[in-house]
């Protein structure tokens, strides 16, 4: 694997460089998040006022998109991981779904990356998801 520099950004580069085999360098990239999509129903915005979710999201926003973490700073910070990754198709691409969570609190979100942002599917007030 080989790093290429790109509009001032590094990138990972596999060996046969087709343009969707290429990932960013998550340390030199600022974290993101991209509504690109309804978000799933029971899980969006309008369900942010259960459980103080709409303060949960604002301090998630504050500690990651305010500070200027990058996406590696996000996943050691916020990544929560038990067991296998989970995937799920979008637009005939399997990507790996990701979730965010601090400390034990029950708020998490959830997306996947597309590029360098993280594309927000699901905000879960009561992380209701897994239950």
């Amino acid at each position: 694997m080989r790093l290429i520099k790109v509009s001032k950004r590094l990138l990972d580069v596999k060996k046969d460089s087709s343009i969707q085999n290429v990932k960013l360098a998550k340390s030199s990239v600022k974290f993101k998040i991209l509504l690109n999509k309804q978000l799933e129903n029971k899980f969006g915005f309008d369900k942010l006022h259960c459980s103080n979710g709409n303060k949960e999201f604002h301090n998630f926003l504050n500690d990651t998109l305010n500070k200027g973490l990058s996406i590696s700073e996000v996943d050691k910070l916020f990544k929560r991981t038990r067991g296998k990754p989970e995937s799920i198709v979008v637009e005939g691409q399997e990507r790996e779904l990701i979730h965010y969570g601090k400390d034990r609190k029950a708020f998490r979100i959830f997306g996947y990356y597309d590029n360098e942002y993280f594309i927000l599917t699901k905000i879960d007030t009561n992380h209701k998801t897994h239950s």
